[in-house]
């Protein structure tokens, strides 16, 4: 289990530069950001990040397909304001445990289940070309993935961060995204105190080979399962 500890940082291969504090978020803001619409950034009218300087952390090659995203030191009612959020934003979501799709429960009712009973998720869908998959691991931390292909180009960006910032808004607290099979190293998040989404690392630098090729075969695996599991369920998201 991840602990409630963790403060972001950056990883061996993502350093950040030498002129920013360790672990300090990296301001990326310049000039409107070509953001459009209700996702982007309420800071007058400036996006929260920049698609052309943050655009390796979206590529699946480099980060995986499928990070986690996370709100560490969480309880029962920081889940259960997550739920409320969903249905006050009006977000199209479904609710299944197993392959059974069910109406959404309490999060008391869905963290207390028994350890071998059939694994919960949320789809949560913020538009119509994005999803959200609340997977209930654990009542102290919010976790749910994305997927990164879907979170190409500047409006995709826009979507994801307002997501983020709507969540941690909610729970006054960071929301941080670990690249795939590297948990409790973040990378970008909503931080609270900026109130908006910031990376905490140097975009510019790319992983290394040798860590591209140990971690490699466990994301190909996980990949494929999570790709399996989204096509079986169907992308367009229920009718409302």
């Amino acid at each position: 289990m991840r602990t409630s500890a963790e403060q972001p940082h950056t990883r061996s291969c993502l350093t950040a530069p030498t002129n920013v504090t360790a672990g300090a978020p990296i301001s990326l803001i310049k000039g409107n950001g070509g953001a459009v619409g209700r996702w982007a950034g309420e800071h007058g009218g400036v996006a929260d990040l920049l698609w052309d300087d943050v655009k390796c952390f979206f590529n699946p090659d480099l980060m995986g397909s499928l990070p986690e995203v996370r709100v560490p030191t969480a309880s029962v009612e920081d889940w259960q304001a997550v739920l409320n959020l969903v249905s006050e934003k009006g977000w199209k979501c479904q609710y299944s445990e197993g392959e059974v799709v069910l109406p959404v429960p309490r999060a008391e009712a869905v963290l207390s289940r028994l350890a071998d009973a059939e694994c919960p998720d949320l789809r949560v869908w913020p538009t119509a070309d994005v999803l959200a998959i609340f997977r209930f691991h654990a009542a102290d931390e919010v976790d749910f993935d994305v997927d990164l292909r879907e979170l190409q180009g500047q409006g995709r960006l826009d979507v994801f961060c307002g997501f983020l910032r709507d969540i941690g808004r909610r729970l006054g607290k960071p929301v941080l995204m670990d690249p795939e099979g590297d948990s409790g190293h973040p990378v970008l998040g909503f931080d609270v105190e900026a109130d908006r989404v910031v990376v905490f690392a140097d975009p510019q630098i790319r992983r290394s080979a040798g860590q591209d090729e140990r971690s490699a075969a466990a994301r190909r695996e996980r990949e494929e399962r999570e790709h399996r599991q989204r096509d079986d369920r169907g992308r367009g998201g229920p009718e409302r």
